[in-house]
Formats: C-alpha cells, sequence, structure tokens
C-alpha cells in the first residue's frame, strides 16, 4: 500500500469536494496555531487533526491500533497520523482499517465510517474554540506531551488540560485516600500535602472530596504545585464542593484528563484515571483506604508500573485502615512521616524520626490529670463532645469533673496543639 503524499500542506489528492475546504485551509491553521494558542498551551503543541481525531469517540485502544497499522505501511512521521486519517482518500482509509483489523469486518466498516462521517468537523475551528477556552490538547507525538504517560501501558492517545504540566524533570507524590476520611486522615493529608510541597515535590490526586483534595489544598497553600487528574471533561468541577481549588489550580499547577471537554463525571471513567494519576508521579501514598477503595486501584496501576508504593499507617480496628495496613504487610513502604516519602523520591532524609516525633511527644507526657485522660480520651472517637470526654475522663479518674473545668482543661489542649475545636463544644485530637 502506498499512501498518497502531501506537499506545502496541502493534500495530494482530495478525497471529496466537499472536504476541500476544509483541508486546504490546515496549512494556514499550522501556522497560526502557536499565536492563536494563548498563555495556557504548553510548548510544542499538537495539531488541530490529533484533537479532531480524539474527539471523535473512538476508544484510544482503536486509536493506537489504526496508528500503528499507519505508521507500519507507509513508514511516515508519526505526528502526519492524525492528519492523514483525515485527508486520505476513503479507499485507503478503508485498507487501514482493514489491516488493522483483519478478522473482525464489522469493526473494520463500523471505525471507517465513524471517521469518514467525522469529517464533517472542521478542526481548525474546533482547535481555535478550544484555545479560546482557556483548554489545551496534546497528543502522545506532540513534543510536550509527558514523558511519564508516553511510556506508561495503555498511554492514553491525547491529554486536555487547563494550566500547566507537570514537570517531568521534578520530583512528584500522588496522595489519594478516603472520601470519608476521619480526623486521622484529614490530618495525614494536610500534613504530607504541606511538607512535601515545602520540599519542592509537585503532588498529583483527583481532586475528589476527602484525602485528595485536602492534600491538594494543602499543597497550593504551602506555596506548592499541584495537578489534579479528572474523571470528566477539564471544564467540568467535580465534585462541586471543590470549586475554589479546581479555580486555584491553573495558575497554581494545572487540571488535566484525556476525556473531552463537556463529558461529565461518571462511575466508569474514574478507574482509568487512576492510572494516569499513578503514571505521572514517581510514587503513590495511600492515606486511609477502605478495604474496597478506589484508592486501591491507584495503587494497583502504580505496583504494575513499577512506581513506589507508600501507605500511612492507621490503627487496626479502624475500618479506614484495612487497605493501607495490608498493603504495608504486603511490602508496601510504610509511611510514618513526611520525611520517609521525601526520602523516597529524592534520596536526603531531613531530619532523624526522634526529632521529627520529639515535640508532640514532649507535650503528651507533660500533661497532668485530668488532662491527661481527657486527651486519652480523644482517641477513642474521630469527634468527641463535651459530655462524652467527661464521662471517659471520669471513668478513667473514679471521681467526677465539672463541666466548666473541662472546658478550661479542653482549651489549654488546644492551645498546646494537642487538640482542635471541630464545632462548638465538639473536639477532635490532632496529630500534626
Amino acid at each position: 500500500m502506498e499512501m498518497k503524499r502531501k506537499t506545502e500542506g496541502k493534500t495530494a489528492q482530495q478525497y471529496s469536494g466537499d472536504l476541500e475546504g476544509i483541508c486546504e485551509h490546515h496549512g494556514e491553521g499550522r501556522k497560526q496555531q502557536e499565536s492563536s494558542a494563548g498563555h495556557q498551551e504548553p510548548e510544542g503543541q499538537t495539531r488541530p487533526y490529533a484533537l479532531w481525531l480524539s474527539g471523535t469517540g473512538i476508544r484510544r485502544g482503536t486509536i493506537q491500533k489504526l496508528r500503528e497499522t499507519f505508521l507500519g505501511l507507509t513508514g511516515q512521521d508519526p505526528r502526519q497520523f492524525a492528519e492523514e486519517i483525515f485527508c486520505m482518500p476513503e479507499s485507503e482509509l478503508r485498507e487501514i482499517c482493514r489491516e488493522s483489523f483483519p478478522e473482525k469486518a464489522e469493526k473494520q466498516d463500523r471505525i471507517a465510517e465513524r471517521l469518514l462521517r467525522e469529517r464533517s468537523r472542521d478542526p481548525v475551528r474546533e482547535w481555535r474554540e478550544l484555545s479560546a477556552s482557556g483548554i489545551w490538547f496534546l497528543d502522545r507525538d506532540a513534543m510536550a506531551f509527558p514523558d511519564r504517560l508516553r511510556r506508561m501501558p495503555d498511554s492514553p492517545y491525547g491529554i486536555y488540560g487547563k494550566g500547566a504540566l507537570p514537570d517531568d524533570a521534578v520530583p512528584s507524590v500522588a496522595i489519594v485516600g478516603a472520601r470519608m476520611a476521619s480526623a486521622y486522615g484529614r490530618d495525614m493529608a494536610m500534613k504530607f500535602g504541606t511538607e512535601l510541597a515545602e520540599n519542592g515535590i509537585q503532588i498529583i490526586s483527583g481532586m475528589a472530596r476527602g484525602v485528595d483534595g485536602i492534600s491538594q489544598r494543602a499543597a497550593v497553600g504551602a506555596g506548592g504545585r499541584s495537578f489534579a487528574v479528572l474523571g470528566c471533561g477539564v471544564d467540568i468541577c467535580y465534585p462541586a464542593e471543590n470549586r475554589e481549588l479546581y479555580d486555584a489550580l491553573p495558575g497554581l499547577g494545572g487540571i488535566l484528563s484525556e476525556y473531552a471537554p463537556g463529558t461529565a463525571p461518571m462511575a466508569g471513567l474514574f478507574p482509568p484515571r487512576n492510572r494516569i494519576i499513578a503514571a505521572l508521579s514517581d510514587l503513590v501514598l495511600l492515606v486511609e483506604a477502605r478495604e474496597r477503595s478506589g484508592s486501591l486501584i491507584t495503587a494497583d496501576f502504580a505496583l504494575e508500573q513499577g512506581k513506589d508504593l507508600y501507605a500511612v499507617p492507621g490503627r487496626i480496628a479502624d475500618p479506614l485502615a484495612v487497605g493501607c495496613n495490608r498493603l504495608i504487610r504486603q511490602g508496601a513502604g510504610i509511611a510514618t512521616c513526611p520525611d520517609d516519602v521525601i526520602e523516597a523520591v529524592t534520596g536526603v532524609r531531613r531530619t532523624t524520626e526522634d526529632e521529627t516525633f520529639a515535640p508532640d511527644y514532649l507535650k503528651k507526657i507533660s500533661l497532668q490529670e485530668p488532662e491527661r485522660s481527657l486527651y486519652e480520651a480523644l482517641g477513642e472517637r474521630d469527634l468527641c463532645d463535651l459530655s462524652f470526654l467527661i464521662r471517659s475522663a471520669e471513668t478513667r479518674l473514679r471521681c467526677q469533673i465539672r463541666t466548666q473545668d473541662a472546658i478550661r482543661y479542653m482549651m489549654d489542649l488546644v492551645l498546646r496543639g494537642l487538640a482542635e475545636e471541630a464545632a462548638a463544644g465538639v473536639y477532635q485530637r490532632r496529630f500534626r
């Protein structure tokens, strides 16, 4: 099979009179691409044809097979693949489909018909509209496409984004975990997100409620960079409660998705996006995960991709700790403090474990009764109201504690950094 070649951006053979205008103005579209991309577009941007192909609704595995067949038959530059598919004669397009799926005649026809129908769209116009909306697109053959994604198994054909891309040369850590996190999980997500970001590590996550969003807010709050990989289009904020984070990320990192703008969040889209979270990271850190948790899918992808996997240990009787404790038992790294993770990705440890834990330990052992018993009572629940704390402490001490005294003791624990008031008269232990 000998494919038709192009000269000076024009097709050598037109396949349909209806498409002449589209094919002829693409040369101009390529020349204007950089100027119309706007400040959001990464360097080494993609061509309009790749954006068109991504928007056909054809699955990434099918596109990859067509690409492999095209390159094998023509030996052309991979960057010309989408443009050739758009402009080649129908007979050659059908031959590509036959060669790609030789034993699936129905699929050959279905893919060919889909591509022919989609040629009614104007790639240059769509590219300009996308760029004007502040969203960019990179296909896997674009120069700026992240090497971490290009090397991964089942690599996406392309990636949409708002803001920047993670820097391949900078250490990256994915922090994922329970959506309905406990006070301990929320505190750990904030602690790890903050300290890793302060040490120049990029934080990757899914912007989900709970651990994901908390770690990302902590990272940007510490002046670091964070990147969210969504299970919907990048133009959709999901969940809505993370709107403030969603609005901040393009200027302090980026928002990424392999799904086209307008794609609504659906359950089946989230597991595949987890493979991208893992691929963009050097290490995946789990902070709380139930026995059956979406975070464990990310952990599985990390192992498949040869990435380091760490987990924050939890109480053995806590359902939210089952996933993390099991991973540790199976050989995952134990993240007892941020330095464990920092050392794993940078090879440098800032402090010793004794130095890390000494301040809180000294605060705790310096407590006198009944403060000590009130503090111990905080560990029995995530959230404790004053009446529960008094009853628990009285049981331990076998004496009564006046309400006004308990309030004063609890305020002292708050000032020492060992507790915090989650609501009026409701307290939780601090783990930082």
